[in-house]
């Protein structure tokens, strides 16, 4: 595996004002817009992709579910690899992955069959995320670092919103969802050649003036375990990541059900279609408000990060509880709601990863990242759209006493979804104690890394 270390060769990248520095960071950017927009493509369409199945809401949660817990049990993994060996083949590697599976997917022809391609796509998709966000740390500082940062993270809403597009979009032009999977598999051939061909991979720290090896496992573990800033940003990220696994899943669904209450010809493709504009626009204009309100603020006053996350989530919590009311009577307030809803909830994504670059010193980022994902998929999206499914079914069994099937659907599915709203202000509450702990733990990075650097030099002296 020698061909996978870091090599001298690659310091180069890190000068300052490189091309290769900038073009890195598109390829990046540009392949995580396709990494969201495939993992949420089936949503837009996912009433028909349980009639094809002949699968409840249960099933159709599991999809989901069972593409987040491989995705999860395998960050560690590729964080541990990511921090030790060259990122540029490990991220190949894993968009190729992703690619292969998300082919494979679209031509399976039983429900088990799809879930187990589906489940390799995640671990795929697990290899890009958890390494790429630590190569933009090692090119980039200070505010230009968390400037690409955000928008490296805006492909979480506008990645979302033109899967909803693209998945409808392709399967009403083309016959079939299957396209819908299809359709981006030609772009993500060209993302793995970027990868190979253009992506460079810079040496770990170099660019914060550190050369920094990496430390024992154990010890990593340690240290992140006791990083309380590290910690209560994981769960509030969990939190959250618990709330957009209910919202982007079932959002959609719920809204055509909700409008089919008074609009029995409603068109399901035009719906999620119009649902991934407002997401993707408001999902946008979110993280533009996050990354502005903390800019200016953060060199003098660090808790800013954690606390506009947590004012974001508290507002958008009863924005999104109102638009699932505001569909069963009109259209245009739903999508209001929606959007006002969707931009407070968005204020936190690039902040999060942030606040985890920030806090964490250069030779744990990969794994800080790895950490992250595995606690907070593992308890926020992984169970929640399956949990949500298996809630709605359940009170569809007991509500088909009292209620029409069209308005007990709704209803069943809108009170299962309120799971995540309740969730979403406790992940307001964990935000506001990381912004607690934030300048301590801030103020122990440099005196940290400081420490690392000395160990490291008196062992190359030993030698």
């Amino acid at each position: 595996m020698e061909f996978l270390r870091n090599t001298s060769r690659t310091s180069a990248t890190t000068e300052h004002g490189s091309w290769h520095k900038w073009a890195d960071v598109c390829i990046l950017i540009f392949i995580n817009f396709c990494n969201y927009n495939d993992r949420y493509s089936l949503a837009g369409i996912l009433i028909d992709v349980q009639a094809e199945f002949d699968i409840r809401n249960e099933a159709a949660g599991l999809i989901q579910t069972l593409f987040i817990v491989p995705y999860t049990l395998s960050a560690p993994v590729f964080g541990f690899f990511g921090d030790r060996y060259n990122r540029k083949y490990i991220l190949a590697f894993g968009v190729g992955l992703w690619n292969a599976a998300t082919v494979a997917c679209s031509f399976s022809n039983t429900y088990w069959l799809f879930l187990l391609f589906r489940s390799v796509m995640g671990l795929g998709q697990a290899c890009f995320t958890t390494v790429s966000p630590s190569i933009i740390s090692d090119l980039f500082v200070g505010d230009r670092r968390s400037r690409l940062l955000a928008i490296f993270y805006t492909a979480i809403p506008v990645g979302n919103g033109m899967a909803y597009v693209v998945g409808a979009q392709a399967t009403e032009l083309l016959g079939t969802w299957r396209w819908s999977l299809r359709v981006p598999v030609f772009v993500g051939v060209m993302n793995v050649l970027l990868i190979l061909l253009v992506l460079r991979h810079p040496q770990r720290g170099e660019v914060e003036g550190r050369h920094m090896s990496a430390t024992p496992w154990t010890k990593d573990l340690v240290y992140l375990l006791t990083n309380k800033s590290f910690m209560f940003c994981t769960l509030g990220f969990t939190a959250v990541a618990f709330t957009a696994g209910v919202t982007t899943w079932w959002a959609p669904k719920l809204n055509v059900l909700g409008f089919r209450l008074h609009r029995p010809d409603v068109n399901q493709y035009t719906e999620s279609s119009l649902f991934g504009i407002v997401s993707m626009v408001s999902g946008f204009l979110g993280l533009l408000i996050g990354y502005v309100a903390t800019f200016r603020a953060k060199e003098s006053y660090p808790p800013v990060d954690p606390l506009v996350c947590a004012v974001g989530l508290v507002i958008s919590a009863p924005l999104m509880t109102g638009a699932t009311y505001a569909s069963m009577s009109d259209r245009i307030t739903t999508y209001a709601l929606l959007f006002g809803g969707f931009v407070f909830m968005n204020l936190n994504w690039a902040l999060t990863v942030d606040i985890c670059m920030n806090v964490v010193v250069p030779s744990r980022r990969a794994l800080a990242m790895g950490m992250q994902l595995l606690i907070g998929h593992t308890f926020g999206d992984a169970g929640s759209p399956s949990l949500t499914g298996l809630i709605s079914d359940r009170l569809y069994d007991h509500y088909q006493e009292v209620e029409e099937k069209e308005t007990n659907e709704f209803y069943s599915l809108q009170h299962a979804y309120f799971l995540g709203m309740a969730v979403e202000l406790l992940a307001g509450v964990f935000f506001f104690l990381n912004a607690a702990f934030i300048m301590k733990d801030l103020l122990k990075i440099d005196e940290g890394a400081q420490n690392e650097e000395q160990a490291e030099a008196a062992k190359s002296q030993a030698k």
